[in-house]
């Protein structure tokens, strides 16, 4: 049997992958219309065909571009989730630490200050209390304490002096008040004699080499006092008042040699060099110093010394004597008797073997 659909229309060749709706549409039986040509219809039947086959090939182009695009998606969609694991994979640089900002302040309570400087030394000792103020701020410094009440307060723990120790604990009212630098001008009111600038500079005036020190020696003493000095003076001392003080007390002939050579005129003036010139003129003059050390003896010397000649036998045995009868144990020569208490001073001869006879002191 045939397809009746097919059969009725027998030139229409519609192929079988028509999509339902169409192959419908194109089953309905046809009808001869009156004034209808076999060539128009024809003509309408390619034209049917030609739309249909260019709807087929508009979604079969849609199919394909659709299938593109969704593969498309898919490989981007794995590349986005490959760079995510490798983002969250990938160790993130460590942010640098904010810099530090001493806050000054610490745990007073867990703070240890036996490594800080002690003051132990004498009540009133310029040099001992100075040095270990310095020794403080260093301190300070490298423990991070900047805080006025911090460094007060870690003070009194480094206090042994008894008096500087009580005059501490009379101010404890108003430590907690003040500011670091009015403490360090209360406590050095009370540690330091009065005047002790004055004192410092006094005894760089009157510094003096002697004769057996060195010069790198003795330009170091005349260091450590200008630092001294400097250290809460009001007008500082130069370098050049240093060399001039250190030139004062330098023996003649380095003075000579220093003021010939105008080592004190430089400018700009510098200790350092003046000091390196210095010690080599004094490295020049070793005969004269060791001439100057070994001097020959004065006359006077040589005159104790033929005032007592030396002691001999004769009178060594009598003074051997009369230490014997000033304990009683001697014997009168001749007699075999005791020599009598009141017999103590006798004359070289008495009561000796090599006398002939006693001398009596009656």
């Amino acid at each position: 049997m045939h397809d009746p659909n097919s059969a009725a229309n027998p030139n229409l060749n519609i192929p079988s992958t028509t999509p339902a709706g169409l192959t419908l549409a194109f089953r309905t039986p046809s009808v001869d219309l009156p004034g209808r040509t076999a060539h128009q219809d024809t003509a309408k039947a390619a034209a049917t065909r030609e739309a249909i086959r260019v709807v087929i090939a508009t979604q079969k182009a849609s199919i394909v571009q659709g299938q593109a695009d969704r593969e498309a998606s898919a490989l981007q969609m794995s590349r986005i989730e490959e760079a995510i694991l490798l983002l969250s994979m990938k160790a993130e640089p460590t942010p640098p630490p904010p810099a530090h900002k001493p806050s000054g302040r610490v745990n007073l309570q867990k703070f240890k200050t036996t490594n800080g400087p002690i003051f132990r030394k004498p009540f009133h000792a310029i040099k001992p209390f100075l040095n270990w103020v310095k020794a403080l701020e260093i301190f300070f410094l490298t423990k991070g304490i900047f805080h006025h009440t911090d460094k007060i307060a870690i003070v009194g723990s480094l206090i042994q002096e008894t008096n500087t120790l009580a005059f501490y604990a009379s101010k404890t009212d108003i430590l907690g008040t003040i500011t670091w630098l009015k403490f360090k001008d209360l406590i050095f009111g009370f540690a330091l004699p009065p005047l002790w600038q004055t004192t410092l500079k006094l005894r760089l005036r009157e510094l003096h080499m002697s004769e057996t020190e060195l010069f790198l020696t003795y330009s170091t003493r005349g260091r450590t006092l200008m630092s001294l000095y400097n250290f809460k003076a009001p007008s500082p001392m130069s370098e050049w008042d240093l060399a001039k003080a250190v030139s004062l007390g330098l023996p003649e002939e380095l003075k000579v040699l220093v003021d010939n050579f105008g080592k004190l005129l430089k400018v700009p003036f510098d200790y350092n060099n003046f000091e390196q010139r210095v010690a080599l003129f004094y490295k020049g003059l070793p005969k004269k110093t060791a001439q100057r050390l070994r001097q020959p003896p004065s006359a006077s010397s040589s005159a104790a010394k033929t005032t007592n000649p030396p002691i001999s036998m004769k009178e060594t045995i009598w003074r051997i004597h009369v230490y014997l009868d000033s304990q009683h144990q001697g014997r009168i020569y001749g007699t075999g008797m005791p020599v009598p208490l009141h017999v103590f001073l006798l004359e070289p001869g008495a009561n000796d073997p090599m006398c002939q006879f006693p001398i009596n002191l009656k």
